[in-house]
């Protein structure tokens, strides 16, 4: 699940290296559509689909899946981290993962939920990758 997608290029690496599927969501019609255009040109198939949408909005609807890997990396002017991860545990598998990319100056930790598993940060970006927390840990 690759919320706001953007390029699509964090959820088409995935699928690359052997995701079964992958859902790109970006609000901008545009980008949505050259989303499309990439996923073609890649011969990405029905592995990947793209959705026109609002993440927040999204994420209120009832379940698309369940998904094992999820990248959250939000325009860093928008700030949308927190209202996704508050929407996002229903579309969760068991012991997903999750890539969360926010500003370096002010990075971004998903909650007790997640148990850290790698970090980096370059001069404008914090990187993290998460693991979801199984229920009785």
């Amino acid at each position: 699940l690759d919320l706001f997608a953007g390029s699509g290029a964090l959820g088409l690496e995935a699928l690359s290296r052997g995701a079964r599927e992958l859902l790109l969501v970006e609000r901008d019609p545009a980008l949505a559509e050259s989303l499309r255009d990439s996923c073609q040109r890649l011969g990405a198939g029905s592995a990947a689909t793209v959705l026109r949408a609002d993440v927040v909005e999204l994420l209120r609807t009832p379940l698309h899946g369940r998904f094992d890997l999820v990248f959250l990396d939000p325009p860093f002017a928008g700030g949308g981290w927190e209202r996704a991860l508050e929407r996002l545990d229903p579309w969760l598998a068991d012991g997903a993962w999750l890539y969360l990319e926010s500003p370096a100056a002010a990075p971004v930790a998903p909650g007790p939920g997640w148990l850290p598993h790698r970090e980096s940060a370059s001069r404008d970006a914090h990187h993290a990758l998460y693991r979801r927390r199984a229920a009785a840990d």
